[in-house]
């Protein structure tokens, strides 16, 4: 047993299995042939500690999960008319809902529900672009999904402005973010791709070139981290932190040690510039001398002297 077999022997649905679902209908008419299966019967977990166990997948309709390669990894089984959750069975993680010609040539669109994927490739039907949609429903494995095909493919991530947290998620994958002011769908109803991939307000990240350091604590910084040495100075309300993360896969970031340092120190000081803007500021602050490192009239870090040791700290200016 295993993915192959997961709906083997299924034959196409009649229009009386699909039972009126106009999502159904809709996927089943922009789908290739034989792509949607009825299934009689129910499936039986392999893999995994759920080993065994039995998926009520009986009258539900298939639908084959494919990898890279265009393998089976899995299936995916809606129950027409019902507000249940549709079951999937992954063992990996990144199988994906494939609309469009599978080519490893086409730019690759990752959503991570499927009226999503089925509504942009309405619009970009016939195009150079294929839909892969993670059925998860969750971010972890939609950026399993997206590590996986964007190693053979470009992979695209719409997203809004809002959806910071998914481009820290997705940070260090091999992928690009497209990020819009608005929805895509909403976007194409009055668009083409290409007009919006030229428009001013449309920003394309290479997801790559990103970071995401993980969060250790609940409160926010106070300011800017300090990348210095193999970790980072980070400062909060409660004391200035040196922070060293494990990031040799710059996609998957963890948190490693902390050591405190001090407690807050802010300078606020006068600053002047005895070269250019370019060159070394100098600040004068109470009871210290300090120099700063970077910026021209706004500081956010000052090397402050105490005696003879040189301390880097952050300053707000």
């Amino acid at each position: 047993m295993g993915a192959h077999t997961l709906l083997q022997d299924c034959k196409p649905p009649t229009e009386e299995q699909l039972a009126n679902n106009p999502f159904l209908i809709k996927l089943n008419d922009m789908l290739e042939p034989e792509r949607l299966l009825f299934v009689t019967g129910d499936t039986t977990i392999y893999y995994g500690e759920q080993i065994g166990k039995t998926e009520p997948t009986a009258n539900t309709i298939g639908l084959a999960l494919t990898d890279k390669q265009g393998d089976t990894v899995g299936a995916v089984f809606y129950t027409p008319n019902s507000k249940s959750k549709p079951i999937v069975i992954d063992p990996t993680g990144y199988g994906a809902i494939v609309i469009g010609e599978p080519n490893k040539a086409n730019e690759m669109i990752a959503f991570n529900d499927l009226d999503s994927g089925i509504d942009v490739y309405s619009y970009l039907m016939g195009s150079d672009k294929t839909i892969i949609v993670s059925p998860h429903k969750t971010k972890q494995c939609l950026k399993k999904m997206v590590q996986h095909w964007s190693s053979g493919s470009q992979v695209i991530v719409p997203m809004t402005l809002d959806d910071k947290g998914l481009i820290n998620l997705l940070a260090g994958v091999r992928a690009q973010a497209l990020v819009t002011v608005a929805h895509i769908v909403t976007m194409l109803q009055n668009d083409s791709y290409e007009a919006i991939l030229a428009d001013s307000d449309t920003q394309l990240i290479n997801l790559q070139d990103t970071a995401y350091y993980p969060e250790w604590r609940d409160d926010p910084q106070l300011n800017e981290p300090m990348i210095y040495s193999d970790g980072r100075f980070e400062l909060y309300h409660d004391g200035l932190f040196f922070v060293k993360y494990n990031d040799d896969d710059p996609a998957n970031i963890t948190f490693k040690f902390k050591a405190f340092v001090c407690s807050p120190i802010e300078v606020i000081a006068k600053t002047r510039d005895t070269s250019s803007v370019h060159g070394d500021g100098y600040c004068s602050g109470a009871m210290m001398t300090a120099y700063c490192i970077h910026g021209q009239y706004r500081y956010h870090y000052c090397k402050v002297m105490q005696g003879n040791t040189a301390v880097s700290l952050p300053v707000k200016a």
